[in-house]
């Protein structure tokens, strides 16, 4: 008798659809500020996503920047700093010449001069500034060659370090990348050492940052002055069975409380997200507070937040929705709408489906004191959709 093989066939997931896109924006320097995407894993439990953003290099074509093709000869690097909602906050973290641009410059018949210095800002960032220069010939020169003595080029040398940490050590980080584009440092310095000996195609070629002061969300929104109100744009997943929900003029869930049971799992963020948008004051719990904190950046600019308690604090009996039902409304007054983000909804004791298919992702229950009970399967895509879908369903028919 043969044996069957062990285990049965591996389920194939596609990876992307655990992962969301988050749009990067660059400071207010600069012209173009929604600058690209990019991809993390959604929070799931105590892995946090902005964990995974937060500390992400950007390199950028300053041209895209500044939609100039006549910079196109600097990159610039941006360092993710904070999460506001989908869009992830940078700042300037570094600046470099492109190597066709650096190589284009140098040539034969005249004396290449290089500089480095460290500096601070005014708001406590350390940068290490890198110049380079090349000397030319002197009006009315017949010698083919340009090559500066010695001497020259330590008086030169010195003018350059000079000359940086004055521009650089008088202003803040953000006045000194508006000095950086259009390289008023280079000009400086060419017509500082024009008596020592004429320059030409003179660049701070590369700047590193070596420390950052602690950091501050405060200096960082001023950085991003016009950040839109709206910091959270849902990526859209959509699945069967779920209908698409119309753009409304009106917030549906305008000045509601909406308790939001283990906020932290995917499933509860995306219910938390989508109440959210639509205008509610949200009451989250979760194990961890780090978690809590995650999920209330990401709703951050689109609701209120009255409580963030860990689900300890609560002490809920989370094996009977009426049980829970008396817990939550005894322990939050006021609160309209409860939601229970759970892995699904086996052992808990809940209603059918209320949109009359059989594989409904939300269900929703009255309770006897008129508030709202409501759960929603987390592995469903769309589960925050289907979950607005279902209570303006059931607000409808009372």
């Amino acid at each position: 008798m043969s044996k069957g093989k062990k285990g049965g066939k591996k389920k194939i997931v596609d990876p992307f659809s655990k992962k969301d896109w988050y749009d990067i924006r660059a400071p207010s320097t600069f012209q173009q500020r929604a600058v690209g995407k990019t991809l993390v894993t959604r929070t799931a439990g105590t892995k946090i996503a902005s964990d995974g953003l937060k500390g992400r290099v950007i390199t950028v074509n300053l041209a895209d920047l500044q939609k100039n093709e006549a910079d196109a000869y600097r990159n610039i690097k941006l360092r993710v700093e904070d999460v506001q909602g989908r869009h992830c906050l940078t700042n300037f973290h570094g600046m470099d010449l492109t190597t066709d641009k650096l190589r284009s410059l140098v040539r034969k018949w005249q004396t290449l001069i290089e500089a480095h210095v460290d500096v601070k800002t005014t708001d406590g960032y350390t940068l290490r500034l890198f110049a380079i220069a090349f000397t030319k010939k002197r009006a009315g020169q017949v010698k083919k060659t340009a090559y500066a003595q010695s001497s020259q080029i330590r008086a030169i040398r010195r003018r350059m370090v000079d000359i940086m940490t004055r521009e650089a050590t008088s202003v803040d980080l953000k006045d000194l990348v508006a000095k950086f584009i259009p390289e008023a440092i280079g000009k400086e310095i060419e017509k500082a050492c024009q008596g020592i000996y004429p320059l030409q195609n003179t660049f701070v070629r590369k700047v590193k940052v070596l420390r950052s002061p602690k950091f501050d969300v405060g200096k960082l929104m001023e950085v991003h002055g016009d950040l839109p109100t709206e910091v959270s744009t849902a990526v859209d997943r959509p699945a069967e069975g779920v209908a698409t929900m119309a753009q409304e003029s009106v917030r549906a869930l305008e000045g509601r409380r909406v308790l939001i049971v283990n906020a932290h799992v995917s499933m509860g963020a995306d219910v938390a997200e989508t109440f959210a948008r639509e205008g509610a004051t949200l009451v989250l719990t979760a194990p961890q507070t780090l978690a809590l904190h995650e999920v209330a950046s990401r709703c951050g600019g689109m609701g209120g937040f009255d409580t963030l308690a860990p689900c300890e604090t609560l002490e809920l009996d989370l094996t009977s929705a009426e049980q829970l039902m008396h817990e939550v409304t005894s322990a939050c007054k006021g609160v309209d709408v409860i939601v229970l983000a759970i892995g699904g909804t086996e052992g808990v004791d809940l209603p059918g489906p209320q949109d009359g298919s059989g594989d409904s992702p939300a269900y929703i229950q009255m309770s006897t004191d008129g508030s709202r009970f409501l759960a929603a399967d987390r592995e469903f895509p769309s589960a925050g959709q289907a979950a607005l879908s279902c209570f303006k369903k059931q607000a409808a028919q009372e």
